[in-house]
């Protein structure tokens, strides 16, 4: 009966480190983990301009929908707004991203005809054209029962 040949210590341990190697990047390639961010996630900086320029446009007494003149160009997404309510001022609060690029921002609206104070978050996404969502409105707009 012949011997099976033995691998040389060294050779094996190079073996061993590239199948190790091999199933980490397999594994990490195709585990999914956590979501990827979206390519048409708004940039930081042109979101907050971009929630600024329709809260301006609303506190000026534009109607909800398309920000005239805005680039780019902006939608927003407000029941609020849309049923007439006016806007004495706000203040944006803080900003989160969510791990798919999303931008949310927390914002205290000074309400008019009655006078109010509440705090809501907007969700702000895309490139041309941005959305700016209120958050409710944006949970209405992505269930099947809409609005």
């Amino acid at each position: 009966m012949r011997n099976q040949p033995t691998l040389q210590p060294r050779t094996a341990s190079r073996r061993a480190r590239l199948a190790v190697f091999a199933m980490l990047f397999v594994g990490v390639a195709s585990c999914g983990c956590g979501k990827k961010k979206d390519a048409r996630a708004t940039p930081a900086e042109t979101a907050r301009r971009s929630l600024e320029t329709a809260l301006t446009a609303w506190k000026s007494g534009s109607p909800a929908g398309e920000i005239a003149g805005a680039t780019p160009p902006i939608q927003v997404v407000d029941s609020v707004w849309l049923k007439g309510r006016k806007l004495d001022g706000y203040e944006i609060l803080n900003e989160t991203t969510e791990a798919d690029g999303v931008r949310g921002f927390s914002v205290r609206l000074n309400l008019a005809d009655p006078n109010a104070t509440e705090e809501i978050q907007y969700i702000v996404k895309g490139i041309s054209p941005v959305w700016v969502y209120r958050k409710d409105d944006h949970k209405r707009s992505q269930s099947w029962n809409g609005y």
